[in-house]
């Protein structure tokens, strides 16, 4: 202004969340200066309570010199805090009861070496370091669905399968940020159905409760002569708009597979090497 020899100094520090919808910016203004600001208030070298969505400007006023200087809101203060709900809808590669042919303790990826390496453990830790409040449910129920889902005398039994484990065990009105369904394997070839499988794969998704918006990703088979299930997956996904991960590059790869053990069910799954695989194929999508 007028009359003004030196404006004051005021740098403005990185605006952070202090909740769900409010914000604060820190300040370092000239010795002497008073400091105001369009929004929120100020205590202490802080500017706090900003609304989050609202831009403040702070001023450093001395005599009738004054410097502006304007923060930006962060974009959203609740995805911080908010918890990201995963739901995994497998089959015995997600997990599997404890069987004498695996020798593993079970309830978790059949043929794994340990919980640690089957494909959803391996993605937990990323999935947690990109979402601090993050669930991930998985089951490995959804084997039962991969046969019932052409039988009209008695479908699958998703409150049974699905919705009362889910409920238990993220709450009541549950949400999902990020779908994954990761099925094929014991979808019997001879015996597909189209229609049946599309309207299905329509209820199983959607007993998911997939917010606006949410990532559903699904996949074709790691086994081989499942065309016909894998073909309409893909078809799905295209239709749908959702996300498709293709296992073509490591489909019965004998590297990939648990020849380690003797039971040849055992042996057909995902040994560690192709656990690490499919996550890492899970997450390149999920990103």
């Amino acid at each position: 202004g007028g009359g003004c020899s030196s404006a004051p100094s005021l740098v403005l520090g990185t605006p952070s969340c202090t909740g769900s919808s409010v914000y604060s910016v820190g300040f370092t203004a000239q010795s002497g200066a008073t400091v105001t600001a369009s929004a929120g208030s100020v205590q202490g070298s802080s500017v706090v309570n900003v609304p989050v969505g609202t831009n403040v400007v702070v001023t450093a006023s001395q005599g009738s010199c004054s410097t502006q200087q304007t923060a930006s809101s962060p974009t959203s203060c609740g995805a911080s805090t908010a918890t990201y709900r995963v739901a995994i809808i497998g089959n015995s590669i997600t997990e599997h009861p404890p069987y004498e042919g695996w020798g593993g303790p079970g309830n978790y990826g059949m043929a794994a070496s340990s919980q640690s390496n089957d494909y959803v453990h391996r993605l937990i830790p990323l999935l947690e370091n990109a979402h601090p409040q993050c669930k991930v449910f998985y089951t490995g129920a959804g084997a039962f669905w991969e046969s019932a889902y052409r039988d009209s005398q008695s479908p699958p039994n998703y409150q049974q399968l699905f919705i009362d484990p889910m409920t238990t065990f993220f709450g009541n009105n549950y949400t999902t940020d990020l779908v994954l369904i990761s099925l094929s394997e014991n979808i019997e070839a001879s015996l597909f159905d189209l229609s049946k499988f599309n309207q299905q794969l329509d209820q199983l998704i959607s007993v998911c409760n997939p917010k606006p918006g949410a990532k559903i990703i699904v996949r074709n088979s790691f086994w081989a002569n499942k065309e016909a299930s894998d073909i309409a997956f893909q078809n799905y996904a295209q239709t749908k708009g959702y996300v498709f991960v293709n296992l073509d590059a490591i489909r019965e790869r004998t590297d990939y597979k648990a020849s380690q053990y003797s039971n040849a069910g055992v042996a057909h799954h995902p040994n560690d090497a192709g656990m690490q695989a499919i996550a890492t194929y899970y997450w390149n999508a999920i990103q």
